[in-house]
């Protein structure tokens, strides 16, 4: 969810609620987000239950490559090489 639309619900500016974000929680809003897609995204691929295509289209990825760069940059391998990784770990 974006800042213009989440601020507006604490009766607050989109500025100042991603000061206050980083202040308190020590990390951006965005980047809280995109930390929290990640590890959704780790959950569905190592559950063996949908396809990496489906993880694409449920996220929101224009294609395979760039969920494969979205997730290498916080898992630092590649969502097929992730499942391989995770086939019997139980999640």
């Amino acid at each position: 969810m974006k800042i213009q639309v989440i601020a507006p619900h604490f009766n607050i500016a989109p500025k100042y609620f991603s000061a206050y974000f980083k202040r308190v929680y020590g990390i951006g809003y965005s980047e809280y987000i995109n930390k929290y897609r990640a590890s959704l995204i780790a959950l569905r691929i190592s559950s063996r239950q949908f396809t990496i295509k489906q993880v694409v289209e449920e996220f929101g990825f224009t294609d395979e490559s760039h969920l494969s760069r979205f997730f290498k940059r916080y898992y630092m391998i590649s969502p097929g090489a992730y499942q391989k990784q995770h086939i019997g770990v139980p999640s």
